[in-house]
């Protein structure tokens, strides 16, 4: 007896096209009809995973990037620490090989002993100091380069022994080493215009 059970979609529109061009031109057909299908499938597939691979790649990059930027931050905290718990030694120590710097009517300076002794005045004299602070801090995405900007404040004693407080800004570019610490290899900073006291 024959079935009257209704056909699948896929079975109806194979027998619709058996109708049409011959069972043998059908069944060639249908599965060219599959395959298309599956290369479809496969292609969505391959797309998608590459989608999944950029995005981890992607995050990959900023979570390094957030990493480095902190370890700036820190970096430049311990910094300003060292420089006042031991004056020029402390500040020398973070002090790259290769630093740059440029200063107000003077050549470039460039390397760690002219630049360490530009600021042996200040840092040698008990009765004056600096401290900083970094506002922000932000690192390339290969994670080996970044700079600080902050506000810092120098300090010193007048004749008669009153403390005198002068405010400015900065930016230092550091570099990471090979031992992972990171040193600075650019500094300069400008100072606030004093208020006026009239």
């Amino acid at each position: 007896m024959p079935s009257f059970a209704p056909r699948s979609s896929q079975s109806s529109a194979a027998w619709r096209l058996s109708a049409c061009i011959g069972p043998r031109n059908a069944v060639k057909r249908s599965r060219n009809f599959a395959r298309g299908k599956e290369g479809l499938v496969s292609k969505t597939g391959r797309l998608w995973f590459a989608v999944v691979g950029l995005a981890a790649g992607a995050l990959a990059v900023w979570s390094g990037e957030n990493e480095a930027r902190e370890a700036i931050r820190q970096a430049d905290i311990a910094f300003s620490k060292a420089t006042v718990e031991r004056r020029l030694e402390g500040f020398s120590s973070f002090i790259a090989e290769e630093v740059t710097t440029i200063r107000p009517n003077q050549p470039l300076v460039r390397g760690k002993r002219a630049f360490v002794d530009g600021w042996a005045p200040l840092l040698n004299n008990a009765s004056r100091g600096v401290t900083w602070q970094p506002l922000l801090a932000e690192a390339s995405s290969s994670g080996d380069l970044g700079y600080s900007v902050g506000k810092a404040e120098w300090t010193k004693s007048d004749a008669q022994g009153t403390r005198v407080v002068a405010t400015g800004k900065y930016i230092t570019i550091w570099r990471k080493q090979k031992d992972g610490s990171w040193k600075v290899v650019f500094d300069s900073g400008i100072q606030d215009k004093p208020p006026d006291t009239k």
